[in-house]
């Protein structure tokens, strides 16, 4: 028997996706979306201090931001969003507004190299890094 209790509403989708959290001071922590549901996403911190900083950060808004690859072309994302829970490198974070936009455009992300869309595979460093930097600018 199980002690685990599922508390998920929504179904979740796998996802790979550079982005960044930007803080309300400003400040941003470069981060990959995991997955994704209606209500909220699963994001992974290069490393822990990062994903204290964001989880401890909670007086002020918070917004994830990135650039989704569809049709062809990069479109920007950014959504309101709250920490829910942190451990170790992940956070996961609830949308705060009605996120049905952000989620349709996550289901259109495809690999700018093709592939299925909404799951990007496995991104190389290089272009996660360069997605990252256009992001931090």
């Amino acid at each position: 028997m199980s002690l685990y209790v599922e508390r998920r509403r929504y179904a979740r989708s796998d996802i790979q996706l550079a982005a960044v959290v930007r803080l309300g001071d400003g400040r941003t922590i470069p981060c990959e979306l995991r997955d994704y549901c209606l209500g909220g996403v699963l994001v992974e911190a290069r490393d822990a201090a990062n994903a204290l900083k964001v989880a401890s950060d909670n007086t002020q808004p918070t917004r994830l931001e990135g650039e989704v690859h569809s049709h062809g072309r990069f479109q920007p994302m950014s959504v309101n969003v709250a920490v829910v829970w942190h451990r170790d490198r992940h956070i996961g974070l609830a949308f705060t507004h009605n996120a049905g936009n952000t989620i349709k455009l996550l289901n259109q992300h495809e690999p700018p190299g093709g592939g299925e869309p909404g799951w990007a595979g496995t991104p190389s460093q290089s272009t996660a890094a360069h997605a990252r930097e256009r992001l931090i600018e």
